[in-house]
């Protein structure tokens, strides 16, 4: 179902096919700006939140062209780079941007819900749900 692709952050419109392809980064270097630390996180295995650029705020013109495209195509890494080498992105495969809010990122950038077509399998799902591995981490080493 996956497979890798080596690109920048960001999203990027097809407006031939009518999709969007989403480029996420969820673990942020400690030296990025606080309005650039992204909510982006997995609820459950086919459940995603996605925090927009930081430009993009509910009804300005970025949020009304997103909002245009019926699919989203899901790219991930868990880190942008480790021992300075960029990390490939895994292609999830594509999901559909539901419930658009804002959120309390100080740029009032726009939460997304995205609805994955396919379940992540449970090894890409441990690898990818962060609150689960640092919970895990911190309870094994109490132990």
């Amino acid at each position: 179902m996956s497979s890798v692709y080596s690109f920048q952050p960001g999203v990027i419109y097809d407006e031939n096919d009518k999709f969007v392809s989403l480029f996420i980064d969820l673990v942020k270097k400690e030296s990025t700006e606080e309005h650039l630390m992204y909510g982006d996180k997995f609820l459950t295995k086919n459940k995603f939140v996605w925090e927009s650029q930081t430009e993009t705020t509910i009804g300005n013109s970025k949020y009304n062209r997103l909002m245009k495209y019926e699919k989203a195509k899901i790219f991930v890494r868990k880190f942008q780079q480790e021992d300075t080498i960029s990390l490939p992105y895994v292609y999830l495969g594509e999901g559909k941007l539901t419930d658009p809010r804002p959120s309390t990122n100080k740029k009032k950038s726009v939460l997304f819900d995205i609805i994955l077509d396919t379940d992540l399998t449970d090894s890409l799902f441990e690898q990818f749900n962060i609150e689960t591995n640092e919970t895990s981490n911190t309870e094994e080493g109490q132990e």
